[in-house]
């Protein structure tokens, strides 16, 4: 079966860095580190678009042609090959400063009622804190690192789970698997040895957006039954509609103290809400590449029962957990 010189050439990269003995995790979380946005790379990422069409439509329509199927299977996923998150900031359409031009700072409401949310701040773009929003869900005194494992112990089918429909994220850690995750040391378990932080969800296709299908090696859980168990602790957040909600889609970060997910933008569809249920937890918000002469850098920091809302389709952003408890939370998108 014939593959795109494209796909052969990056696939040839992480096998050349497999066999120098560089986990992928490390490949991954440099990339993620040299794309941070800078003034600079406006017109290199121009140039990419150019150079990117270029090189894959041709390869595209020569494929079509022959009716060689463009994804193929690879290591159990659909893809030639796990695809860096740095390959989506070449992927972004323009920006529209007006989501960022202004802002400062993420507001802290109060008492949002689903009226003004739905009028002012649901498709604005501009990130809010919605303060003690999920304070009284069941969540908030159960989720934990050994809950959590206590539940798939009781599920052990769901570890692997369906590998087209979940996702698993390491990060900088090298817990590669959900199956890496629950057999921690207690010591890790309890970050009194070496830090970790990762996330999953459970479902790589998000409706409408086709290059989530890449993200990475898909090795999580789509079993209905542990979904059902997580949200019968928790709620669509009381200023969102239920017409307006994505809840079919969980998505779920935990981790000790230190940095969390790396400086990136996502690729996810539509915006999005994440509860803290445990620790505390500080974003820094970057906009868009080419707003940067008009919109500002800043930090926002989430506390325990908090909901930020972040459209992080449009903001690159990193994370970063206060010392004290792990950093546990709960995130779902909205339309």
């Amino acid at each position: 079966m014939e593959e795109s010189f494209v796909l052969s050439s990056l696939r040839n990269i992480v096998s050349d860095g497999d066999n120098a003995g560089i986990p992928l995790h490390e490949i991954l979380a440099t990339l993620d580190e040299e794309r941070k946005p800078t003034k600079a790379t406006s017109i290199t990422r121009l140039r990419n678009y150019m150079s990117c069409s270029l090189a894959i439509i041709p390869c595209l329509i020569f494929g079509l042609l022959l009716h060689v199927p463009v994804l193929q299977i690879w290591n159990g996923s659909f893809c030639a090959l796990p695809t860096p998150a740095m390959m989506f900031g070449m992927i972004q359409p323009i920006a529209d400063c007006n989501i960022c031009e202004g802002v400062a700072e993420a507001p802290r409401l109060v008492n949002l009622s689903r009226k003004d949310f739905a009028l002012q701040h649901a498709h604005s773009s501009k990130p809010i804190v919605v303060v003690g929003a999920a304070m009284n869900w069941s969540a908030m005194d159960v989720l934990s690192y050994e809950y959590f494992q206590s539940l798939y112990q009781r599920y052990p089918d769901a570890v692997d789970g369906d590998m087209s429909k979940g996702q698993f994220f390491s990060y900088s850690s090298n817990i590669r698997h959900l199956e890496d995750l629950f057999e921690l040391s207690s010591e890790r378990a309890a970050m009194i040895s070496e830090r970790w932080y990762i996330g999953w969800y459970e479902h790589c296709l998000v409706r409408g957006n086709l290059y989530n299908v890449c993200l990475s090696q898909c090795r999580s859980t789509s079993d209905p039954r542990i979904a059902k168990d997580i949200k019968s602790l928790t709620s669509i957040p009381y200023f969102i509609s239920p017409m307006n909600s994505e809840n079919d889609l969980t998505w779920i970060f935990m981790g000790a103290p230190g940095p969390g997910a790396s400086m990136h933008i996502d690729s996810v569809g539509e915006p999005s809400w994440q509860a803290q249920i445990s620790g505390t937890k500080t974003w820094t918000l970057v906009p868009p590449t080419e707003c940067e002469s008009v919109c500002a850098s800043f930090n926002v920091t989430v506390n325990r029962g908090d909901i930020i809302v972040v459209d992080t389709n449009q903001w690159y952003h990193q994370t970063y957990i206060h010392p004290g408890n792990i950093s546990i939370t709960i995130g779902a998108e909205f339309r």
